[in-house]
């Protein structure tokens, strides 16, 4: 789609609040890994006020005298690199530990991927000491790569109009404004500040590498001398409206990618124009089109569609048949929409959305595949000594006078597991690579400018079609192409004595709930490895997984219970299996006493099993922390009747009944262990993040009777939020009073409520240790109210005892010490903590003026009481 009318960027703008909040944003990130540089993760600048930046400043400036680092590790996430530039400008780039991006919560402030920051030194913090100068998009991740981008959730998070982007395969370029003359020019983490030109009088003097920030000013020049323009004339307006043109820089003459760049699309391909703000604002793709037409880059292609199933039509349709207009592959789609709870109706401003990408799994990834294979041979390759290369026998063939040899023992020297390649053509291009490297390695010399990446991916398909299966095979004289390659040769079906199922896992999320499934189902043997009371498990459990696996007139399936999460463990697994193929010897129970005393020693027999071993994956890392935490901490304190089901080959096994399952289901409600194993809890392990009481309900329940007991009317009518909690199971899953939080702690070092602090995290420490999760001894009376705005519940709490455990009165009035119970948050995004401040504002309000505030809502229900135990939590 292009641009239909004139649009124009806003008027730059930052208030007060802009500034404490980009300010705390930079020191945190400078202050990262020490105490409470972080705030505990408990601060969302996108919902702070004035007043909470304003703490959480004074909390960092108390910080920033601590010199000793607490966290070497944590500190190590985020790295920083200061660049000098024109006119004694100081300008920091932040990167972080990519794979970390994906926790949730992300420990990270932010989740911006490039950022350049200045520093004044001469501001306080809190008034604009530091400045955004660039920023990147927030990291965002392919669909179902995490919770929030799974097809069924993002209907949840967003809403339409969502904008579809085509991804254009080149490497990021930002373009912002350090005054409202000069222009910084930077790729994802770095600058260029060594430009070295040609020396007019020196002709053979070369230049250095360019770096991808130096070939992307190279090429923005370019383009603005297309359209009649300069960089002090771009500088002026990205200025003027506080914002960094994102862009993408395809150049194969200078780095070529995974697939080759089209004509119309070498240099700069502009699709995002984002505000330098700590949250990111950014500008629609018509906005952005028509901001490159302006200035002279290559505008992104882009399309519109409503709703989330729209976009999974829209992206099917152009992995098949390609982009619209455009010949050849992409690599996959950008998809940005809305946030759930945003109002997209100002099409004229930037806004804060969703982005999520969908990557196409042929060829983009196959051939992405073949690139860092390749790099790796190369790199390995340099490594081998003639005489290692010598050694190998390799001959000339007939082929072209391409040389063969075994081809497994190259791969072994050069690290490539073919057996850990599950694509049969990647398979294949590394076999061939290997005879390219031992015959032409001098046509590699390429890739060290990162180039040949497309002419050598067209060599191996050129290759490919001239040659059929059988003189592949026969040409690369390789066993594990020949035995693996399901796609290239056939291959008998082996045969298995037994089937051992390995679950990998956690405490606490089913494991032993499916082994005693399974034997119910099915004959199967189960040996659990916490029945066993020798004091080092792991030889007693192979000896028992062993002895089921020796008995072939037992059952197939053998249920190996354990969490299996170590390499050791693995290891020793296979080690078992491997021993039980080569064979073990066996007494021969048949043999008289006759024959035994004949022969002069008893009469043995080999005995070899085939196992086939399938590992049983929970796929832990789909869940956030909270989630995980809380479902198996839940599940190890009460069996529950959660359940992980796994689909069997019904050529092996009857497909169970529903009558069966529910049987099965029975069996799991049912299982106690005989077994018995004291355990010690040392008071120096137990550290939680805070203490609280911990409610054993079910506050769905709960809430819903309050609900239906109240006598108000008006405000059962605003259940809104309610509703949202019950759909979309939003309800606290651990009912919770907090008492003391660590991060208070921290905070109060150094005044006069530090001592007091300390004895009531010493005192609730051991009372929590004392009780060891054995009985509710505190009594809770909850009411006279249940709170809520369009984002978070509470409930309100009115009294809690004993009075010797609890001394609300002798604390410092902070935002947490109002005693409530968070129902529930309307999204991830809404920390628990927010609960605590409504209930906080709605006191101060009705005590002051007798109203409650707009957008507040309460319900009056009757006194009830409930009782809790102190614990500590996470």
């Amino acid at each position: 789609m292009s641009p239909t009318k004139e649009l124009s960027l806003l008027a730059r703008s930052i208030d007060s609040v802009d500034l404490k909040r980009t300010d705390v944003l930079v020191e945190q990130l400078l202050n990262f890994g020490k105490g409470i540089s972080n705030l505990d993760t408990e601060l969302n600048l996108q919902t702070a006020d004035e007043s909470a930046l304003a703490l959480a400043i004074e909390k960092l400036k108390i910080n920033s005298e601590n010199k000793e680092t607490n966290d070497q590790q944590l500190k190590k996430l985020i790295r920083s690199h200061l660049y000098d530039c024109l006119g004694g400008l100081k300008v920091r780039s932040w990167s972080m530990l990519e794979h970390i991006y994906r926790k949730e919560p992300c420990p990270f402030p932010t989740r911006a991927r490039g950022l350049f920051t200045l520093e004044n030194l001469t501001l306080p913090i809190g008034q604009g000491r530091h400045q955004i100068v660039a920023r990147g998009y927030d990291k965002f991740f392919n669909v179902d790569e995490v919770s929030w981008t799974r097809w069924e959730t993002l209907p949840l998070k967003s809403k339409g109009p969502y904008h579809l982007t085509m991804k254009t395969n080149g490497c990021i370029i930002f373009i912002s404004a350090l005054t409202r003359s000069q222009i910084l020019v930077t790729s994802k983490h770095a600058m260029d500040t060594e430009l070295v030109t040609q020396d007019p009088e020196n002709k053979s003097l070369k230049e250095k590498p360019v770096s991808h920030a130096g070939m992307g000013e190279r090429w923005l020049e370019r383009h603005l001398e297309s359209v009649g323009l300069k960089k002090a004339d771009l500088a002026a307006e990205l200025w003027d409206a506080n914002v960094t043109a994102v862009a993408e820089l395809t150049d194969d003459t200078f780095e070529e990618h995974v697939l080759p760049t089209p004509d119309d699309e070498i240099g700069l391909n502009l699709h995002g124009l984002n505000l330098n703000h700590p949250l990111l604002y950014t500008y629609s793709p018509e906005h952005v089109a028509h901001f490159a037409k302006r200035w002279g880059f290559h505008p992104t292609p882009w399309k519109t569609v409503e709703t989330v199933e729209d976009v999974k039509r829209e992206c099917s349709s152009i992995e098949q048949n390609g982009w619209p207009g455009r010949d050849g592959f992409i690599e996959g789609v950008v998809v940005r929409g809305f946030l759930a709870d945003d109002d997209p109706g100002d099409s004229e401003k930037p806004y804060q959305q969703l982005f999520w990408k969908v990557k196409f799994e042929e060829p983009y990834l196959m051939y992405r595949e073949w690139r860092e294979l390749t790099r790796r041979m190369l790199s390995e390759f340099k490594k081998l000594k003639q005489t290692q290369l010598s050694e190998l026998q390799i001959t000339r063939a007939d082929d072209n006078q391409r040389p063969t040899c075994d081809t497994d023992e190259i791969l072994r020297l050069l690290k490539i597991n073919v057996k850990k390649i599950q694509n049969p053509e990647s398979k294949l291009y590394v076999h061939w690579m290997v005879g390219e490297l031992l015959y032409q390695d001098d046509r590699f010399e390429e890739w060290k400018l990162n180039q040949g990446i497309v002419s050598t991916r067209e060599r191996f398909l050129e290759w490919r079609k001239t040659v059929d299966v059988h003189s592949i095979l026969g040409f690369t004289n390789s066993r594990a192409l020949k035995s693996k390659s399901n796609h290239l040769s056939s291959s008998s079906e082996k045969t298995f004595d037994k089937i051992m199922l390995v679950p990998i896992a956690i405490p606490g999320c089913g494991k032993t709930s499916l082994g005693v499934a399974l034997s119910s189902l099915y004959k199967c043997d189960h040996t659990q490895s916490d029945d066993i009371k020798a004091k080092k498990t792991g030889p007693t459990f192979i000896a028992n997984l062993k002895t089921f696996l020796l008995d072939l007139s037992g059952p197939k399936l053998v249920f190996a219970d354990k969490n299996n999460h170590l390499k050791t463990h693995r290891k020793a697994l296979s080690e078992l299996v491997n021993q039980l193929r080569q064979g073990v010897k066996m007494k021969d129970p048949s043999a008289s006493k006759k024959q035994k005393s004949t022969e002069g020693k008893p009469s043995v027999n080999i005995k070899k099993v085939e196992t086939r071993v399938i590992g049983l994956v929970w796929n832990v890392p789909s869940y956030t922390r909270s989630e995980l935490q809380h479902l198996t901490s839940e599940r190890i304190v009460k069996r529950g009747d959660n359940h992980q089901l796994h689909e069997l080959s019904p050529d092996q096994f009857p497909l169970p009944t529903e009558t069966l399952l529910t049987n099965a289901i029975g069996q799991i409600e049912s299982y106690r262990t005989n077994v018995r194993k004291e355990m010690k809890l040392d008071p120096k392990l137990y550290e939680p993040r805070y203490f609280a009481i911990k409610i054993p309900i079910d506050l769905r329940t709960l809430v819903l009777e309050l609900f239906s007991e109240s006598s108000d009317t008006q405000p059962n009518s605003n259940r809104t939020l309610l509703d949202e909690f019950i759909t979309h199971k939003r309800f606290n899953v651990v009912p919770h009073i907090t008492l003391l939080h660590s991060s208070e702690l921290a905070a109060g070092v150094g005044t006069e409520s530090e001592h007091r602090l300390k004895e009531l995290w010493n005192e609730y420490r051991t009372q929590a240790i004392s009780n060891n999760m054995k009985t509710e001894d505190i009594e809770i009376v909850i009411g006279p109210r249940i709170i809520w705005d369009s984002k978070v519940m509470a409930i309100e709490v009115n009294k809690i005892g004993p009075e010797k455990i609890v001394c609300w009165n002798d604390l410092p009035i902070k935002e947490d010490c109002i005693p409530h119970i968070t129902v529930g948050t309307i999204s991830d995004e809404i920390r628990p903590i927010e609960a605590g401040k409504l209930v906080k504002k709605v006191l101060e309000n009705i005590f002051s003026d007798g109203n409650h505030g707009e957008g507040i809502h309460i319900l009056n229900i009757p006194f009830r009481t409930l009782r809790g135990s102190i614990r500590g939590l996470n």
